[in-house]
């Protein structure tokens, strides 16, 4: 008796080690995903900054009556971080799913 507790015992640490080998590579590429759009939005703020701090002339130029560049590029850089963050959970949410986690 004490030998099939050992053999269901080594059977199940398998099957352990094999779920955490998933989940890390879920993990894994969820962490590559996010330091990409990280890195994507860090330069879209970085750009917007230095527009304000170096190119302002640029940045007040007027789009239409009362509406600036600047304005224009803020705005951008907001959707575009909501945007990214619905693509991520779509994509996070397929990806699990494709992997059989719901």
């Amino acid at each position: 008796m004490a030998e099939t507790s050992r053999t269901m015992s080594s059977s199940d640490d398998g099957t352990r080690a094999h779920r955490a080998s998933a989940a890390e590579a879920r993990a894994r590429s969820h962490w590559r995903v996010a330091v990409a759009i990280l890195s994507t939005h860090g330069a879209l703020y970085a750009a917007l900054i230095l527009l304000i701090a170096y190119d302002k002339p640029l940045l007040g130029t007027l789009v239409a009556p009362g509406l600036s560049l600047a304005v224009v590029v803020g705005a951008a850089v907001t959707v575009a971080a909501w945007v990214s963050t619905l693509v991520y959970v779509r994509w996070a949410n397929a990806f699990d799913h494709a992997q059989g986690r719901s």
